[in-house]
């Protein structure tokens, strides 16, 4: 759909684009003003040439999401009497005794069965699906809706407590491996899935190779080196990726400075364990409170995996802000909240009947400090990583003038660095 008339939209990020701000404060350029304008629809929006050059994302690659959900629905369709039988196998049910609607969604038509909802992972039977429940509890909201507005200490003590109670409850029993939990046809669990990150989805719609499905680890230091691997592959498959040579180099060094100083943020002693499972997308819009913000409810929960110890952090939005926006007066604000989480998590931790072999809450409060903490949610940003490395790390090292390290340093992201970036 084109159309003549220039309307820039108003930017409405998508959830996990809550975890960032932008790509990295210093390097977007603005786009110029007399670019043509052309218009497409995407997600109910009209996508302006000027828009989409401006934007981190390959638009070229976004934009081909309305036709692809079209077909994948329309698939759907016509093989809604194998959804039923597919729940009926589920439930106990006789196919019979389920129904099926279609029900509308981001303009799109999805599928409810009774009171379970199948989510689709890529093609629905041939590759995976998620069952899930509907929640009608009616004196429940999501956190997100009220976060922003004033709230008690008592709410946050309450909220404090209970994120800790789940973190602790799920750290109970220690796993083999960094991995995900999954289902066989045969109804089997198994921790036989690489850990599932938003991020990983992410780069996967925008045509970037990651993790191979069934990779697992033993060793936490393989597991964060694959992560660095997702962020090398956007630098070389997105064509936007950087927006000059300058811009590729310095973020070529960032991750070569990023794999050489691992082992600074890192904990050799715990390379090889304890592993339990963690929540990776524990944000407040899926975290269902009462009034008084005792969680009742934790959705998205299919983004559970069992990784290193080190990764059980509090969640960046303590403040409201994204986490590259965590710096200055903003970093002060988080660094009282941060503290005040880990001593209500340590409490948590201490009350225990059971008491744990190891200490989630120790490697928390040297978290902030060392840098961990930004180390950590740095692998799991794609459009951070660069703005956490240069606010929060790369400070921590003696001053080097900065064409200087990128002229150097970026050789040696891959061979033949000169050819690459023109």
């Amino acid at each position: 759909m084109l159309d003549s008339a220039e309307s820039l939209p108003t930017k409405t990020p998508e959830h996990n684009d809550n975890h960032v701000g932008s790509r990295t404060d210093d390097i977007r350029t603005a786009k110029s003003a007399n670019a043509a304008k052309l218009h497409k629809l995407h997600r109910k929006k009209l996508i302006t040439l000027s828009y989409a050059q401006d934007e981190e994302e390959d638009m070229r690659v976004e934009l081909k999401y309305t036709q692809r959900t079209a077909m994948l629905y329309e698939e759907l369709y016509h093989r809604k009497e194998e959804i039923k039988e597919l729940v009926a196998f589920h439930c106990g049910l006789t196919p019979d005794m389920v129904q099926t609607r279609i029900v509308q969604t981001y303009q799109y038509p999805s599928y409810e069965a009774s009171e379970y909802l199948v989510d689709l992972v890529n093609s629905f039977l041939d590759h995976g699906y998620i069952l899930m429940d509907w929640i009608g509890d009616d004196d429940v909201q999501m956190l997100s809706t009220t976060f922003s507005q004033p709230h008690t200490d008592i709410q946050i003590v309450n909220l404090y407590r209970s994120m800790s109670k789940i973190m602790l409850s799920l750290a109970k029993t220690p796993q083999p491996r960094i991995g995900t939990w999954t289902v066989d046809n045969y109804g089997r669990i198994s921790l036989t899935n690489r850990p599932i990150f938003c991020h990983l989805h992410q780069l996967e719609n925008w045509s970037i190779p990651t993790t191979p499905q069934t990779t697992t680890y033993t060793s936490a230091d393989s597991f964060y080196f694959d992560l660095l691997e997702g962020h090398d592959n956007r630098l070389r498959y997105q064509a936007n990726a950087a927006t000059n040579e300058s811009d590729a180099r310095g973020q070529a060094t960032d991750l070569v400075l990023m794999r050489a100083l691992l082992h600074r943020f890192t904990d050799r002693h715990l390379r090889d364990g304890p592993f339990f499972m963690q929540l990776t997308d524990m944000h407040n819009s899926n975290i269902l409170v009462d009034q008084k913000w005792n969680i009742k409810h934790v959705i998205d929960l299919e983004l559970a995996c069992s990784l290193p110890i080190g990764c059980l952090l509090p969640p960046f939005w303590l403040t409201g802000q994204s986490v590259d926006r965590l710096k200055d007066a903003e970093y002060e604000r988080f660094r009282v909240e941060y503290e005040r989480f880990v001593d209500i998590f340590e409490r948590e931790e201490q009350n225990m009947k059971t008491p744990l072999h190891y200490s989630p809450s120790a490697c928390m409060k040297t978290a902030l400090i060392s840098g961990r903490y930004w180390y950590f949610n740095a692998l799991q940003t794609p459009k951070g990583l660069f703005n956490l490395f240069r606010q929060h790390l790369r400070s921590r090292f003696d001053k080097t003038p900065l064409p200087v390290v990128c002229e150097g340093v970026s050789a040696f992201w891959t061979r033949g660095m000169t050819t690459f970036v023109q």
